[in-house]
């Protein structure tokens, strides 16, 4: 296995980490791994790292580098709107040159939500896997709300684990209760625009993976809330969906990241293992 430093975008100024395998697969797609909020390219407790080694055994490489502004890189030219976006194409131009042509986005919170806005406009994917990305509330989410995850151990464990973090906030910024209220909150596209695009990205044969856990229980609760909110989409078998309500949002946890892990690695040897001359 190589891991090297990867420079790319106006003046090298955007900074990754590319991981390749001894023997590189031809085309098999590369893995992109997105910055989750403020953390680093090494991903939330080492995420990105862990996922990335592990699937150099299997013919997979990968690059996890830190969009403009964040971690290593620095502030594009002319940021604003977008940018994220324009540091993921930049992304796969750079790679391109290096022969790789297909490509996987894979994001959490904030990486997911960028990765779902590249893929508004990006036709080099073959995939994408987000973790706790676009979802919205129905009945049945209240109904569980309601009477059900309040009796759970790890709903308590979660809104205290989330209370703290939005008091050490508070205490960082001397802002008060109100002014940080928001802090966490993202904004998603209406229910019918995510409809509209997740047929279209089914339609062009995109795999899909999305994957929720007990960290955005605000918004997502339930196994197949995904579906239900989804049920006018055909996803022709291209759409894997999981669900750990024991999990929280950033995998605290070694056995949380082995089990994601294990379920990243088992969908890509079952989607992309073929080899394919592209």
């Amino acid at each position: 296995m190589s891991e090297k430093l990867f420079l790319f975008g106006p003046d090298d100024a955007v900074v990754g980490i590319l991981s390749e395998p001894e023997t590189p697969v031809q085309g098999r797609p590369l893995i992109i791994f997105v910055n989750a909020g403020l953390t680093h390219h090494v991903g939330p407790h080492g995420l990105h790292v862990e996922l990335a080694r592990a699937m150099l055994p299997h013919g997979f490489s990968s690059l996890r580098f830190d969009l403009s502004g964040k971690g290593d890189s620095d502030f594009a030219r002319s940021s604003g709107p977008g940018q994220a976006s324009k540091d993921i194409s930049l992304a796969m131009d750079a790679l391109a040159a290096r022969d790789y042509k297909r490509f996987i986005l894979c994001g959490l919170c904030s990486g997911a939500d960028d990765a779902y806005l590249s893929s508004l406009t990006e036709n080099r994917l073959s995939g994408l896997f987000l973790i706790d990305g676009v979802g919205f509330r129905n009945r049945k989410y209240w109904l569980h709300h309601y009477l059900l995850n309040r009796l759970s151990f790890a709903y308590w464990k979660i809104w205290l684990e989330k209370k703290k973090l939005k008091k050490a906030e508070r205490q960082r910024s001397g802002k008060s209760k109100n002014a940080s209220a928001n802090v966490f909150e993202r904004e998603f596209p209406s229910q019918e625009e995510a409809s509209t695009h997740l047929q279209k990205l089914v339609n062009e044969d995109k795999e899909l993976f999305f994957l929720y856990t007990g960290g955005v229980a605000e918004y997502y609760n339930y196994p197949g809330q995904f579906f239900e909110n989804f049920s006018q989409v055909d996803f022709k078998q291209r759409l894997r969906l999981e669900y750990m309500p024991s999990a929280d949002h950033t995998f605290s946890f070694v056995s949380d990241r082995r089990r994601l892990q294990t379920m990243f690695l088992d969908w890509l040897k079952e989607k992309f293992s073929i080899e394919i001359e592209v």
